[in-house]
């Protein structure tokens, strides 16, 4: 501007303030980057902010004392598979297991698999992909290591193409697989928002009584979709098919089995 204490200053920023902070929240967040990378990459979203700015932002950053992976080569991971799916290309890596004594066990063998994408969940990141032997599968990105690109072309996969790839990972419970099922369930109405946040905004709600709804939804079958389905007690029942019914029923017996010793007497025996 002109004037007699002329001169220049930034009018707009390309990230406004807020978006930074949203950025920024995502990173910390993400269980799937390192304690470091997230700190680096944090500094560095700081630097697109004025320094009155990046010391208010850095004043609300919490890394240390989180739950984050150790893989410290999650960046170049991520990079290779990307790489892999423009290029069309297949790809091999080591998979691995924690141990009980905190440090991972390589699987026996190498793994080979089509990249399809990449899918976050539970702040987890997954490789949606067809494998060889597990057929269409996800594998976790941190328990992946060694990734490297193959020279042959990736074997089509209808289920991970286009929408295909969405609906995928929509209907897995923590990307644990199984048989797809459509399965109606009745909910509380106080659950409204859970099940919009689980199944999307375009799931088809109908009013059940003056306090609950019905729903039908296709889920991949596993013990995490009962487990997500107990966890809210009294106000969550699955109406149809049976069989899914039944087998939240053995569900719940089993883990009633473990704390059997906490139930009277007198009840116990009457529920057997």
């Amino acid at each position: 501007y002109r004037g007699k204490n002329g001169g220049y200053y930034i009018g707009q920023r390309q990230f406004q303030l807020p978006e930074l902070k949203l950025l920024i929240g995502a990173v910390q967040s993400s269980r799937f980057l390192t304690e470091e990378k997230s700190l680096e990459l944090i500094d560095k979203l700081c630097r697109l902010c004025s320094q009155e700015e990046a010391e208010q932002v850095r004043r609300n950053v919490v890394v240390a004392g989180r739950i984050k992976n150790m893989n410290q080569s999650i960046y170049y991971d991520v990079d290779t598979i990307q790489e892999a799916i423009f290029q069309n290309r297949q790809i091999s890596f080591r998979y691995f297991d924690w141990g009980l004594d905190g440090k991972p066990k390589y699987r026996d063998r190498d793994y080979t698999a089509s990249p399809y994408g990449l899918y976050q969940d539970n702040e987890n990141c997954y490789l949606l992909a067809l494998s060889p032997r597990h057929g269409v599968t996800a594998y976790r990105v941190d328990r992946m290591n060694g990734i490297a690109l193959l020279p042959r072309e990736r074997t089509p996969c209808p289920e991970l193409t286009g929408q295909a790839l969405n609906d995928y990972a929509q209907k897995r419970f923590h990307m644990f697989d199984g048989e797809t099922v459509s399965v109606k369930m009745r909910f509380h109405k106080s659950l409204v928002n859970v099940v919009m946040d689980r199944f999307g905004s375009g799931t088809m709600l109908f009013p059940d009584g003056e306090d609950h709804f019905v729903f039908t939804v296709d889920v991949a079958e596993s013990p995490q979709f009962y487990s997500w389905i107990i966890g809210f007690g009294s106000k969550a029942q699955i109406l149809h098919p049976a069989r899914i019914r039944k087998a939240c029923l053995g569900l719940c017996r089993e883990v009633l089995e473990q704390y059997k010793e906490c139930i009277p007497s007198t009840i116990r025996s009457s529920s057997e």
